[in-house]
């Protein structure tokens, strides 16, 4: 066992299905000599089978070993930057008892060394020569290939990486385009070129630990999808046998990331991406992908470091119906590739969106099959259509050898063919298709390739918002850069558009265009102003489409779309501090929501290395005397029977406001009240949410309360966990949710300093209370029986905590009470931190610091100090979103007015903490320069 900076495991699980299950894990830098000397133990029933990256595939290795490496600077510093993480990861086998998922949140919450872990996903496979088929391959005369073949059929040199479920290397189609690895010597079991990948003398087999086979062994018994993968990019030309791959003259090489015992899923595909650079082949094919997930940080940092080793990514867009995500393809540096008909023609169910950047036609497409060497079969899917782009790109690489990853993919699509003509009820939404001849054909750096990186919306004051409300101006600016040729006379165009492509009347662009005289080679630019209004509510996704026309350095024509993710009137946010991520509703909920059916909305709670730990949640309010109960938990801009509307809806990042007034509907009448809610990121594992009831009747309201519902998931599971009260005092009271010693623990605390305040805390069942089956009845429950209701058995569970208020709470009268969520991995820890939390107060906005001007142009701000803190001692802050102090000054008599100075500071919003004893004030601070 080997093992170096940091660590990826995997994991078997002792379940039914008898094949590994694999986890990618991080340790911290200072375990370092734990690593190396082969001493650090992650635990009973664990191996760590190999490093993600091996210290002798790094750079600085290769230049110890007196490998001839031409580098620019810049480049040598991005390729050791993007190695540094995958260092410090290791893959692990395990073999105890726990599921893949739990044992990682246990790593992570006990064992001092382990920075992040999670579980490998399971990506699903997406499916005029003399060559006797050729007549066969329309796609071929689709993408214009044989022209392309006058130019070149590509280098020998030019490697192209085929990552997938293996490859029938003895096909007569096949045999002679296999690269071979003239550095190892085959079937000896030595790293004979030391690269860290013994006998890959003819591809490499991830997975043959699983598979005991050999190291080279790459042909899979029963799955032939990457043998037709390869057939369409590189099968062999001209010897009078099946058909002619796009790039015939350039070799291919196979990595099997399929076991052999699993038939319909890749499960190292990342892994063969890091292969892929180390062998330095210049494309990799990726016809996989996982659309039911979130990004990975450790799946992006493996993209990050191909890209930087100068491999170009091509992966298919999915085929499902929908724009969501599908991973790979939508990582920066990836280029999606969605599937049509030889016609151009859209094939129905291709996955279409932002992350679908070029089309091919891989409908029905001939190739090689792997029940015999002599082999042919019909491939379709966007599995089919992504090789073929990987096959233009090898031959772009084979032909421009200056280019370098990025630059190949954009010069391939710019070099697109337009079938917006055949496909008219979709248009707006497509890119080009590929074409092989004008690929090598055009000069790459004729024209400039602007690609955007990400949106950033503002109000007319500078502020920068996630959304904007109905009747909202707002600046669209986009963060961009240029990579290839010089460009002069350019124009952008913004359009919004629906998910499907249709026009849309929820907004109004106003200013429609930007203008540039010239973008520089390499340039890094923001483009905007764009101004729009969002003139309707419009909650579901749409997409900016922006597309630019101007001139190359050359007088090339250049023009270019890209389409970028945008909500006109998204009815939620979300709130983000010292990395910690909440997800608010505007009409109740928290964390998510699946509103009305059209998808499920927010991050949940997203806390650093723990994962999201709140599957959904929200408030409610009960009136016991009318047993009127009004609820926000299902809460949905596109509903009509909402309990609760919003009267001011949250916007800003850190801290947060939400105004909701009860409403009248099918299910109740309102009971007349207003609740004020701030929220607000204390650090990476707490939340803070002070609530203030207010009677908006005009009669007396006797026996109200308010109370928050938790559905947190400590495991991707959810069950198993227990509930039980964690602490009760005077004006406070906290309730815990957990699981096993293993697993992430949260606790919600309420506290109030009213009079006639009445604590509940409450530990629920999913058979008594879940997200869409929590009856009127329950809540009313949950919010009368103080500490005493309690599910003390295992299960999935819930916590609602609140507040009952005996009153009479008069008109305009308010009560307020403030919760607490806090997370961790230590009970101790976390009830030390309650008891802290119930004992100290925060003020927030409006009550706190007052800060003018709004926004801060200049090289100072006076925060003006309420009359409770003036000649007081107090500690002042400013942070980044993050939490990072930029500023500290204490003072041991506070003025009436603080200047704080903003001459270092840089443009952006940031938080201003004030400490007074017991007391926390936090204002928003916006910079503009």
């Amino acid at each position: 066992m080997r093992a170096f900076f940091g660590l990826v495991f995997v994991v078997v699980v002792g379940v039914a299905v008898a094949e590994p299950s694999w986890l990618y894990v991080r340790v911290y830098r200072h375990a370092l000599p734990l690593v190396q000397s082969q001493t650090l133990w992650l635990g009973a029933g664990t191996t760590v089978e190999r490093k993600l990256l091996a210290p002798e595939q790094t750079l600085h290795w290769q230049l110890l070993e007196g490998k001839t490496i031409r580098l620019t600077q810049s480049r040598r510093v991005a390729i050791e930057n993007a190695e540094e993480p995958l260092l410090r990861t290791l893959v692990v086998r395990y073999d105890g008892e726990l599921p893949p998922v739990k044992f990682c949140q246990f790593l992570m919450a006990h064992h001092p060394l382990v920075e992040y872990a999670e579980p490998v996903r399971r990506q699903r496979l997406l499916s005029t020569p003399n060559d006797p088929l050729f007549s066969e391959q329309a796609y071929l005369q689709a993408i214009e290939a044989p022209a392309a073949w006058d130019v070149t059929t590509g280098s020998s040199g030019v490697l192209v990486g085929i990552s997938d479920s293996g490859v029938r290397i003895t096909h007569e189609d096949l045999s002679a385009a296999v690269a071979i690895n003239t550095g190892e010597v085959p079937g000896n079991g030595l790293d004979d070129d030391g690269n860290g990948y013994p006998d890959d003398y003819r591809g490499y087999n991830l997975s043959w630990r699983d598979d005991q086979t050999a190291a080279d062994n790459v042909v899979h018994p029963t799955n032939g999808h990457g043998t037709s993968v390869a057939g369409i990019v590189a099968a062999v030309q001209n010897n009078g046998k099946g058909i002619s791959g796009i790039a015939p003259g350039c070799r291919i090489v196979p990595i099997k990331a399929t076991p052999n015992a699993t038939d319909g899923y890749i499960l190292f595909g990342y892994e063969s991406l890091i292969y892929a650079a180390v062998r330095g082949c210049a494309v990799v094919n990726c016809s996989w992908g996982n659309e039911d997930q979130a990004p990975s940080p450790i799946e992006e940092s493996i993209i990050a470091y191909a890209v930087a080793r100068d491999v170009a990514i091509v992966a298919s867009s999915g085929n499902g119906t929908s724009t969501q995500p599908m991973y790979p393809a939508a990582y920066p540096g990836v280029l999606g590739v969605g599937e049509t008909e030889v016609d151009g023609r859209i094939v129905p169910g291709t996955g279409i969106g932002a992350h679908c950047k070029i089309l091919a036609p891989g409908s029905g497409a001939r190739t090689t099959g792997s029940a015999s060497d002599a082999d042919y079969t019909y491939f379709s899917g966007t599995s089919s259509a992504a090789p073929m782009v990987s096959g233009v790109v090898a031959l772009v690489r084979s032909r421009y050898r200056q280019l370098t990853a990025l630059q190949a993919l954009e010069h391939v699509r710019l070099s697109a063919r337009d079938v917006s003509s055949v496909n008219p009820e979709i248009a707006m939404l497509l890119p080009g298709m590929v074409n092989a001849r004008r690929a090598l054909e055009r000069d790459p750096f004729s024209t400039p390739a602007i690609v955007p990186l990400r949106t950033e919306l503002r109000r007319l004051d500078g502020a920068v918002v996630q959304r904007g409300a109905v009747g909202d101006t707002l600046q669209v600016f986009v963060h961009a850069v240029n990579r290839l040729g010089s460009g002069s006379q350019l124009r952008w165009t913004l359009q919004v558009i629906q998910s499907w492509g249709g026009e849309t009347d929820a907004v109004s662009v106003l200013d429609a265009t930007v203008t540039r005289p010239t973008v520089a080679a390499g340039e890094e630019l923001m483009i905007g102003p764009f101004s729009l209004v969002i003139t309707r509510a419009e909650p579901l996704l749409h997409f900016f489409r922006l597309s630019v026309s101007g001139r190359g350095s050359g007088g090339a024509d250049y023009q270019d779309v890209a389409l970028l993710p945008f909500y006109p009137t998204a009815d939620w946010v979300t709130i983000e501090g010292d990395s910690l991520r909440l997800s608010v509703g505007d009409y109740g909920w928290i964390g998510r929501n699946a509103g009305s059916g059209q998808e499920l909305k927010g991050e949940g709670l997203a806390v650093p290395q723990l994962g999201s730990l709140l599957y959904g949640g929200g408030v409610f309010a009960v009136h016991f005397p009318t047993e009127q109960v009004r609820s926000g938990i299902e809460g949905d801009a596109l509903a009509t029977d909402n309990d609760f509307v919003p009267l001011t809806i949250v916007h800003d990042t850190n801290w947060s406001q939400r105004v909701l007034g009860d409403t009248t509907n099918w299910r109740g009448t309102a009971i007349g009240i207003t609740l004020d809610e701030q929220f607000g990121v204390l650090d990476r594992s707490t939340i803070h949410l002070r609530t203030k009831l207010t009677n908006s009747s005009h009669v007396s309201l006797q026996d109200i309360a308010v109370g928050y519902f938790f559905d947190f998931d400590l495991a991707p599971s959810g069950d198993s966990s227990t509930v039980s009260l964690l602490f009760q005092r005077s004006g406070a009271c906290a309730e815990i949710m957990e699981r096993t010693s293993r697993d992430p623990i949260a606790v919600a605390l309420v506290r109030s300093n009213e009079q006639d305040a009445q604590l509940q805390c409450a530990g629920l069942d999913a058979s008594y209370a879940r997200v869409g089956n929590f009856i009127p009845e329950r809540k009313m429950e949950s919010l009368r029986r103080g500490t005493d209701l309690q599910f003390g058995s295992l299960g999935d569970k819930s916590i609602v905590v609140g507040a009952r208020f005996a009153g009479p709470v008069a008109p305009a009268e308010s009560r307020t009470m403030d919760i607490y969520v806090l997370v961790g991995r230590d009970r101790t820890e976390l009830r030390q931190r309650a008891e802290a939390l119930s004992a100290i107060e925060y003020r927030m906005p409006p009550e706190g610091i007052s800060i003018t001007p709004q926004p801060a142009a200049g090289d100072a701000v006076a925060a003006i100090c309420p009359s409770a803190i003036v000649g007081t001692p107090t500690q002042w802050q400013l942070r980044t979103l993050d939490g990072r102090s930029i500023g500290e000054q204490t003072f041991a008599t506070t003025p009436e007015q603080v200047v704080v100075p903003l001459s270092s500071v840089a443009s952006g919003v940031y938080v201003l903490v004030v400490r007074s004893g017991g007391v926390l004030y936090r204002q928003r601070l916006v910079r503009l320069r």
